[in-house]
């Protein structure tokens, strides 16, 4: 299945929830009292990676969501985001479980695109993806921190594209 047809029967799925004329619109969120809004109007518009101090820029532009934070997040960061009233999905470290009670965090990122192929240490190429033993034990150490919100996992586009030539080892290691 192409990638266009993927996100076709997802958004399909997506708003099916909500249209039963007999059953009222559940948030995928409700079970987070710390997660992304549940008000059924809210429809995530974000940016990846971009510069805290844009975001009332952003805002103004539309934009209701930031995800990732460069080398965060940041006391810096999570200030500038509050003040703009721009919501988050960061990775987890010290500083942001410090801030657990903080709506401007609203899900913890998981690693980037375990899926693709991993650098090697000293730019010696690209390793296989991770396994995904691996991945479910580092959901299990987000998710044990701070229950109260969602973890992401983002993945590449091989997922969805036979095609996707991507790079390095492709193939996952026998299990």
């Amino acid at each position: 299945m192409r990638c266009g047809g993927l996100m076709l029967a997802l958004i399909a799925t997506i708003i099916g929830q909500g249209i039963a004329a007999d059953a009222p619109f559940l948030s995928p969120y409700a079970k987070w009292k710390n997660g992304i809004s549940v008000d059924d109007s809210y429809f995530p518009i974000a940016v990846w990676l971009q510069d805290p101090g844009n975001a009332a820029k952003y805002k103004a532009a539309g934009v209701n969501l930031y995800i990732g934070l460069w080398d965060g997040p940041t006391e810096d960061q999570l200030k500038k985001l509050k003040d703009a009233g721009m919501p988050v999905i960061c990775s987890q470290n010290e500083i942001g479980l410090k801030h657990k009670d903080d709506k401007t965090i609203v899900a913890w990122m998981h690693g980037d695109e375990p899926d693709n192929a991993q650098s090697l240490p000293g730019g010696k190429g690209y390793g296989p993806p991770i396994l995904p033993s691996k991945i479910a034990e580092d959901y299990k150490k987000l998710h044990d921190a701070d229950p109260s919100r969602p973890v992401v996992l983002n993945l590449g586009q091989g997922v969805a594209w036979d095609g996707w030539i991507g790079r390095g080892r492709k193939t996952m290691p026998s299990i």
